[in-house]
């Protein structure tokens, strides 16, 4: 009895032995992973007293796809030295100067990146936590290669949407459209360096190079054809009990050209027209005590034209009031402030 158990006391050690993961030998990741076929990662942390092991397990992961991404960016600075250091000190023998060109600015690949088929793996030996992640190089070519795809398609169909907004005169809402597409440029091109640097038969081609600088060059015509909003003519006029009120229309041109609106002399040229027409008139006076308050209203129309479709898009009418204890033309004064808000408003919700 005593010879049984001795023997399953030293089978133990082994039989531990036996439940860790092969890749935790070095020698095996090296044969089984090797750097051509894989990228890798290879973390470990002790435990320390008090620690969750299930956090530790998370961590020793997390730190272990981390590497893994970083070797794919360590390939990339690699490259990026090696062409550099040919193009200073003889022609272009593997890459032409347009690859050097576009390898000149340094890529970064952000550790967020999820990259599909990534596999982590985690054990404890000991007191510490071993994780390893690793991921077949042919896997990220061919998640690169359609994620550059994809995102070159979905840059096409904004920019053919973008010309429809312009074409209709509807600058502010193609704007807004225009302004994200340029963080998905950066990530391209950042996707097109890895690429290339990880796929030995890539080239200008694969990366769908010349797609990229069309679309490229469609995005700057209309970032600078949008670069200074809506062109608006702007005809107002505005009466204060008899007076001309030019401060009006000031005001409203001076809330635009916030928003990113130039204004034109004429109709001719611009997006938008708007017509105002205002005038004050009293309305009564009411006394308390020494004091008397003065009340006059503000009457205006307004008309707003879409100049490049012809288009009638908003037409009406507003009738605000102010008041003072000074003058009727004061309390005028404050019911052509009241008013400015009012138009405002209405302007901004049907420029588009």
């Amino acid at each position: 009895m005593k010879k049984i158990s001795l023997l399953i006391l030293m089978f133990i050690p082994v039989l531990a032995l036996a439940q860790l993961p092969e890749w935790i030998d070095p020698n095996y990741r090296g044969l089984v992973y090797s750097v051509d076929e894989y990228f890798t990662g290879y973390a470990v942390q002790s435990i320390q007293s008090g620690d969750e092991l299930s956090t530790v397990f998370n961590q020793v992961k997390d730190a272990a796809k981390v590497e893994a991404i970083q070797s794919i960016q360590v390939r990339v600075e690699n490259i990026t030295k090696d062409i550099r250091l040919s193009a200073s000190t003889e022609t272009t023998k593997d890459f032409d100067e347009k690859i050097i060109e576009f390898f000149s600015s340094d890529t970064k690949l952000s550790t967020d990146l999820e990259l599909t088929g990534l596999h982590v793996e985690a054990c404890r030996q000991n007191n510490e936590v071993i994780g390893f992640a690793y991921i077949k190089r042919s896997d990220v070519i061919h998640q690169f290669d359609k994620s550059i795809s994809n995102k070159l398609s979905k840059i096409e169909i904004y920019l053919d949407n973008i010309n429809e907004l312009t074409a209709k005169g509807q600058k502010v809402e193609a704007r807004n459209k225009i302004e994200p597409l340029s963080s998905l440029f950066t990530e391209i091109e950042a996707e097109q360096k890895v690429l290339l640097s990880i796929d030995k038969e890539a080239d200008l081609e694969r990366i769908q190079m010349h797609r990229f600088n069309a679309l490229w060059q469609r995005y700057i015509q209309l970032s600078t054809q949008l670069k200074n909003g809506l062109n608006i003519y702007i005809d107002c006029t505005a009466n204060l009990l008899g007076i001309d009120y030019p401060a009006l229309g000031n005001a409203i041109k001076g809330n635009l050209s916030q928003l990113g609106c130039s204004f034109f002399d004429t109709a001719d040229g611009a997006d938008y027209t708007i017509i105002i027409d205002a005038s004050a008139r009293k309305h009564n006076a009411q006394a308390w005590g020494n004091a008397t308050t003065y009340f006059a209203y503000v009457d205006a129309t307004i008309r707003i034209q879409n100049v490049i479709t012809n288009q009638l898009i908003y037409v009406g009418n507003e009738s605000v009031k102010g008041s003072h204890t000074i003058s009727y033309s004061d309390a005028a004064c404050t019911a052509y402030e009241n008013l400015t808000d009012a138009l405002i408003k209405i302007i901004s919700e049907h420029l588009q």
